[in-house]
């Protein structure tokens, strides 16, 4: 359900669309100012490829998913709680449960997941399909008409 706030903030917009309410949903989502930081991470590009990289560090590969549906990529991390064993005098290092979603253009190709010294890098293609490239067009000349 779109909330007030968002309506107030759209209000110009919502006037002159139709049928846009879950783009209005998303952005209103992404503008959330409550929406958690953890963990950090890095969007990366160069030339035709991104990476994402999400720091996972405690995390093992059991603990960490990565989905891609619907144009929405979704990094999720559960932690076994294997913690309650020990008494902690400091835990300075997070272990919590997160869950990231990422929305991707619908050219975006995710090639692949890895996990490196604590580090989640998904990598991502941009794959241009033949009818959305650039194509130039020959001109020709006519024979000119003439008018009398």
């Amino acid at each position: 359900m779109v909330t007030m706030r968002t309506l107030a903030e759209f209000d110009p917009f919502l006037k002159r669309t139709i049928g846009f309410d879950s783009l209005f949903r998303t952005l209103d989502s992404m503008t959330d100012s409550t929406q958690d930081n953890y963990p950090p991470y890095n969007i990366i590009k160069s030339g035709h490829h991104y990476a994402i990289e999400v720091s996972v560090s405690g995390f093992s590969e059991e603990e960490l998913s990565v989905v891609h549906e619907n144009y929405v990529l979704t990094i999720s991390g559960s932690k076994d709680s294997k913690d309650e064993e020990y008494e902690y005098l400091h835990k300075g290092i997070a272990s919590r449960d997160f869950v990231k979603k990422f929305t991707l253009s619908k050219d975006l190709v995710v090639v692949d997941a890895t996990i490196n010294d604590g580090l989640l890098v998904v990598t991502l293609e941009l794959v241009v399909p033949e009818e959305k490239k650039p194509r130039v067009i020959d001109i020709k000349s006519s024979p000119k008409l003439l008018v009398d």
